[in-house]
């Protein structure tokens, strides 16, 4: 069942893997192509969607549930690695040109001006979710030729609007002397935490808010004062996410050390009840090039785990993205 939220009177996908879930089920009927592989991983990069044309060209699919500026980039890059290895050639011509497509709500501008000198075709398809009486429509226009499709999503796949339940007082009073910006970021990834699954609980505790299922299913918590100070504003709130160790085949909590609450600076390994400890890759550009080079120190499930963060390395510092892969693998583990 596809999950929807509603946000005003719009309609979104709930996470990406909602509208991955969506395409992939009617990629004959919508565009006419079969299902080939989800998540196909080449070269430490992840391939949303790789389907087949009729006539057996190899299409490949990347899929955004908001802007990025970047995906003609990310394109590029597996199509070159796919006509590197030429996978499934038992089912692909190869000597056709890798047909190139994006999903996306909307394209930023540069995305437009990367698509017009990039030497490859891709295509550009956007999409929305539009309300009539009888339900909702999810409409998919390819901006170059025009042409459009249409999929009305049954009465079964469409949730009920959402309300964000009132921010508890600890932490309105905690932010009460910060910075606009920073308070607005702060009760944004709030928000993330708890709309991304209806599981998702908030736990108030004497030292901290905790995001989960329970108490032993977590995976996220703003955590008041020592001895977790750190760089960031406000200094005596810090956010800890619970990530895979790249060392070590388990979870572990990792304190997310921001000045912005928009950029990461640092990633500190924070076992329970002990302080914060520095590794190697503490920088998020350090993590990212030894999971590229999948060095001796980083665990081989530990590329899988970050295919998140591999597809989108524009954004290795952007705290959002990792909070998305920590609820991915809270999602997972449920």
């Amino acid at each position: 069942m596809t999950k929807l939220r509603q946000c005003g009177n719009q309609w979104n996908f709930h996470n990406e893997s909602e509208l991955e879930d969506l395409v992939w089920t009617h990629l004959k009927s919508l565009l006419g192509l079969l299902p080939l592989k989800r998540q196909f991983s080449i070269r430490g990069q992840f391939c949303d969607i790789l389907a087949i044309a009729p006539d057996q060209q190899l299409v490949v699919i990347e899929l955004k549930n908001e802007v990025d500026r970047y995906v003609v980039q990310q394109l590029t890059r597996y199509y070159h690695a796919l006509q590197q290895e030429q996978p499934f050639a038992e089912q692909v011509d190869y000597s056709k040109p890798i047909r190139l497509m994006t999903i996306a709500p909307s394209f930023h501008r540069d995305n437009l001006i990367d698509q017009q000198y990039n030497r490859l075709s891709i295509e550009f398809l956007q999409f929305e979710i539009s309300d009539d009486p009888d339900g909702l429509i999810w409409k998919l226009q390819d901006l170059g030729c025009q042409q459009t499709w249409d999929l009305r999503l049954p009465q079964s796949h469409q949730n009920s609007s959402w309300t964000l339940p009132p921010a508890p007082r600890k932490l309105l009073n905690n932010l009460a002397n910060v910075d606009e910006v920073y308070r607005d970021r702060i009760l944004g990834i709030r928000q993330m935490l708890l709309e991304f699954d209806e599981r998702m609980q908030e736990t108030v505790l004497t030292s901290q808010l905790l995001y989960g299922k329970g108490k032993t299913r977590s995976c996220a918590e703003f955590r008041f004062g020592s001895p977790f100070h750190s760089l960031a504003q406000p200094k005596k709130l810090n956010l800890l996410l619970k990530l895979p160790h790249p060392e070590r085949n388990q979870m572990c909590r990792f304190l997310i050390d921001s000045r912005d609450w928009s950029k990461i600076d640092r990633l500190y390994y924070c076992p329970n009840g002990c302080r914060p400890r520095y590794a190697i890759w503490q920088q998020p550009n350090q993590l990212l090039k030894a999971l590229q080079e999948c060095g001796e120190q980083i665990q081989k499930d530990a590329v899988e785990n970050y295919r998140k963060l591999l597809n989108n390395p524009d954004r290795v510092t952007s705290v959002n993205l990792w909070v998305e892969i920590a609820l991915e693998h809270w999602a997972r583990r449920l």
